[in-house]
C-alpha cells in the first residue's frame, strides 16, 4: 500500500511540472520574441480601426451569379448595413432537441440552443448555445438566393411569415416553418425544416414565376462569427476548448 501511495505522488508530481513546464514554454516565447527584435514602433504595432464603412462592406457581401451560373465569387453591394430587428421581427421555432431563432431580415439563423444539453449540470434550465446574435460577438448563419440584377431574397431582404411562433407537437415527426417573399411577380418560400430528434436543420426553396421573364438565381449559405479569442490560462480549461469555424 505504501509504495503505492509513493507511486501516485510521484505521477502526481510529474503531471504538475509538466503542465507547469509547457505554460512557461508558451509564455516565454513571446517574451523572446518581443525581445530579439527590439523595441517595436508604435506605427508597426497599430492596428487599422474598423469604421462603420468596413462594418457595412462585410455585412453587405453578396455572391454573384455569373451567365453560367458557377461563379460564385463576392462583391459589396450598395445597399447600407441593415437595423438590428426588433422583437417582433424575429420568429422562435422550438422542436423536441432544438430552441431556434430566426430574423424576418433575409431569415437568418441567430439563434441555436440545445434543449437536452444544459451549460452547467447545476443550472438544467440554461442550454448550450451554439448561435447567437450581438454586435460584440455574433455568430449567425446566413443563407438567400440572389439573381443576377443583384436583388432577391437575399440575407438583406424582409421575409414574412403567418405567425412568429412555431412548436413541433407530441404527434408530428417534421416540423415546417415558411418564410414568404414576394417582388415583381416573383414568389419565394424559404423553408426551415427540422426532423424529430435530428440535429439537422434542412432549408429548401420554393419558387413560383408569374412574371414574363425567367428568372434565375444563385443558392447561397454562410457562417458569419467575429471571433475574440481569449486569453489562455492553465486555470481555465475552457480557454483551451475549439468554439466552431
Amino acid at each position: 500500500m505504501t509504495n503505492q501511495r509513493t507511486i501516485l505522488w510521484a505521477l502526481l508530481a510529474a503531471m504538475a511540472f509538466l503542465t507547469w513546464s509547457k505554460w512557461q514554454v508558451e509564455h516565454a516565447s513571446t517574451v523572446e520574441t518581443s525581445q530579439a527584435n527590439g523595441p517595436v514602433s508604435e506605427e508597426q504595432v497599430q492596428i487599422p480601426a474598423v469604421t462603420d464603412t468596413d462594418s457595412n462592406t462585410r455585412v453587405n457581401e453578396l455572391p454573384v451569379m455569373s451567365d453560367s451560373s458557377t461563379a460564385q465569387t463576392t462583391v459589396t453591394s450598395p445597399v447600407t448595413k441593415p437595423e438590428q430587428a426588433t422583437a417582433e421581427q424575429y420568429i422562435s421555432i422550438q422542436s423536441d432537441v432544438l430552441d431556434l431563432r430566426i430574423s424576418k431580415t433575409g431569415g437568418t439563423l441567430v439563434g441555436a440552443a440545445l434543449r437536452k444539453y444544459p451549460q452547467h449540470k447545476d443550472e438544467p434550465d440554461v442550454p448550450v448555445q451554439l448561435l447567437q446574435e450581438g454586435r460584440e460577438a455574433p455568430y449567425v448563419l446566413i443563407s438567400g438566393l440572389v439573381d443576377s440584377s443583384r436583388s432577391g431574397p437575399t440575407h438583406l431582404a424582409t421575409f414574412k411569415t403567418d405567425t412568429d411562433k412555431f412548436v413541433m407537437q407530441s404527434s408530428a415527426d417534421v416540423l415546417e416553418v415558411p418564410l414568404h417573399w414576394t417582388s415583381n411577380g416573383i414568389t419565394v418560400e424559404k423553408i426551415y425544416r427540422l426532423k424529430r430528434g435530428s440535429y439537422a436543420i434542412g432549408i429548401e426553396y420554393r419558387v413560383l414565376n408569374e412574371s414574363t421573364d425567367n428568372w434565375r438565381a444563385l443558392n447561397y449559405l454562410q457562417i458569419r462569427r467575429f471571433h475574440s479569442p481569449p486569453e489562455r490560462s492553465m486555470f481555465n480549461v475552457d480557454t483551451y476548448s475549439f468554439n466552431g469555424p
